[in-house]
């Protein structure tokens, strides 16, 4: 018998964690590594960082990178040091979109949440 994998929740429901990350279903990486947009993490005290995956990995590759070492690259995440964030997805590009029409939904999402004034995004 196979074991029973949880169905993919769908990128507009995912919440988990930076630590679920070795443990997803096969089913969920498969989505995950084949989509792109605009994610969140989330401290534990509500503190939020908007990023951005753009990469052929597609959110999987971006959040390996958090898993690896804690700040996949941002400067203010490295100072805080290695977090087992919640990651959730914000919004997921089109097939046609580039990844600067990637980032600049990036920015419209920073200044909508204030992740720049009041969150973890430095720029």
């Amino acid at each position: 018998l196979q074991p029973h994998e949880p169905p993919f929740p769908g990128f507009s429901n995912f919440i988990s964690r930076i630590s679920h990350i070795p443990r997803f279903p096969q089913a969920w990486i498969g989505a995950l590594e084949g989509a792109k947009g605009v994610y969140l993490l989330t401290t534990d005290d509500g503190e939020q960082y908007v990023g951005s995956a753009t990469g052929a990995e597609g959110f999987m590759g971006r959040w390996r990178a958090y898993l690896a070492n804690g700040h996949g690259g941002n400067v203010l995440l490295r100072q805080r040091g290695h977090r087992d964030y919640a990651i959730s997805i914000l919004e997921i590009s089109s097939p046609d979109m580039s990844p600067g029409d990637i980032v600049t939904r990036e920015g419209f999402w920073k200044v909508k949440l204030g992740a720049r004034a009041h969150g973890l995004n430095g720029n």
